[in-house]
């Protein structure tokens, strides 16, 4: 997914979903397009829920 659909469905802001995408891991370079990895974010989102 797109940062631009990510940030619809989780609701959050551009900055907050880079920097997200970024401390997991979960961002796919595709030539000029960065794709987000959701199976990862989620699971990295998840991980807070534990704390």
């Amino acid at each position: 997914m797109r940062y631009r659909e990510a940030r619809a469905y989780y609701c959050l802001g551009m900055n907050t979903i880079q920097r997200l995408a970024k401390e997991a891991g979960a961002t796919i370079r595709i030539g000029r397009i960065v794709m987000i990895d959701t199976e990862i974010l989620n699971k990295y989102i998840d991980s807070f829920r534990d704390a």
